[in-house]
């Protein structure tokens, strides 16, 4: 999965020094808080999950920006 949050900072082309054990915590909790609303309409799938843990990261990085 860490590999993963690499490649998404580099396709967001995002130059970043957070801790990479943060970001993937930050994403999982995401998947946590969010993933009920979409098993419950039968949507959880790996594409759910990925949106989630991205979207999750993603509003992270943009809230504790430092470059």
């Amino acid at each position: 999965m860490k590999h993963t949050i690499y490649d998404l900072l580099n396709q967001k082309n995002i130059k970043t020094q957070f801790n990479i054990d943060i970001l993937y915590s930050v994403g999982m909790k995401n998947i946590m808080d969010n993933i009920e609303f979409y098993y419950d309409k039968q949507y959880t799938c790996e594409s759910v999950i990925k949106e989630l843990f991205t979207r999750g990261i993603l509003e992270y990085i943009r809230k504790n920006q430092v470059n």
